[in-house]
């Protein structure tokens, strides 16, 4: 640990931190170009990039998120903080006891006193660890910058998953950093098709997004935010990638899910109308 240890928390209590912007990205993601895989780039910071890379704003126009945070464990932390040289740094390790889904805190000083918070976590919201490292996608932001991110379609879950799980991400930017990974993912399975992916891959990614509200084990984030957001995942899936896909998915299969979600949507409305009478009926329309 640095020999700073502490100075920079008390710096936080009486400022707070600095938002991460996206050169912050590009400075502690260097260490990573030799093993890009080692941390992977989750949370709001994860659709933050993709917004950047897709060409997708955030709907406020500004960042949405402050920290950074990665999928990682604390000797991950004590890596990166060590390769990014001489800078003043400290670094919280949880007890073993500690429930957190957090391994390490890392809080690091650039210029101008500002002092820039790293999340590094054991899981996330969502997606499994399996999961998140067989899709993550592996990006270069410039010539000696590489890094891997969160899938698109996983960061999406990962939004649904906190807003249904955790009840301080429903205030704030959380529901807005939803609806924008609702934009990320249909810019992403878009830039599928005008790059000319394989259509099984494209259709892949339509039923990875089909599976956010017929799966049993994940449809209750979708239900949490179709009733309560009137997000509806399926809204995500361009027409433009169903018709690439073309054949018995195009003219059969999905027509079958969309009326399947349809249904399964009104249903949720409808006894969230019965049983929550305070809860204004919401609905999405799906095409």
């Amino acid at each position: 640990m640095n020999g700073s240890m502490g100075r920079l928390i008390e710096i936080v209590k009486e400022r707070g931190i600095s938002a991460f912007t996206y050169d912050d990205v590009k400075f502690v993601s260097k260490p990573l170009f030799a093993n890009p895989e080692r941390l992977i780039l989750v949370g709001g910071q994860a659709l933050e990039v993709w917004g950047v890379l897709l060409k997708v704003p955030p709907p406020t126009g500004v960042a949405l998120t402050e920290d950074t945070d990665w999928l990682g464990s604390k000797d991950d932390a004590k890596w990166l903080i060590e390769s990014l040289g001489p800078i003043a740094s400290d670094l919280q390790i949880p007890d073993v006891t500690d429930p957190t889904p957090s391994s390490a805190l890392a809080f690091i000083q650039r210029q101008e006193e500002r002092i820039l918070m790293m999340d590094f976590m054991k899981t996330i919201v969502g997606p499994d660890e399996h999961a998140i490292r067989k899709l993550a996608v592996q990006v270069t932001l410039m010539d000696d910058v590489k890094l891997a991110i969160l899938h698109p379609l996983h960061c999406l879950e990962s939004r649904l998953g906190n807003l249904t799980s955790i009840p301080s991400k429903r205030g704030g930017n959380g529901p807005m950093q939803a609806k924008w990974a609702m934009d990320i993912a249909r810019e992403f399975i878009l830039g599928m098709v005008r790059s000319g992916q394989p259509a099984d891959e494209v259709q892949k990614a339509c039923k990875m997004v089909s599976g956010l509200v017929e799966s049993k084990q994940k449809r209750h984030y979708a239900r949490y935010c179709h009733i309560h957001y009137g997000i509806n995942p399926l809204d995500a899936v361009p027409a433009e990638a169903v018709q690439y896909v073309g054949g018995g998915f195009e003219n059969d299969e999905w027509p079958r899910v969309i009326e399947r979600v349809t249904h399964k949507l009104a249903s949720w409305r409808e006894i969230a109308a019965r049983t929550q009478p305070q809860l204004k009926s919401s609905g999405s329309k799906v095409t």
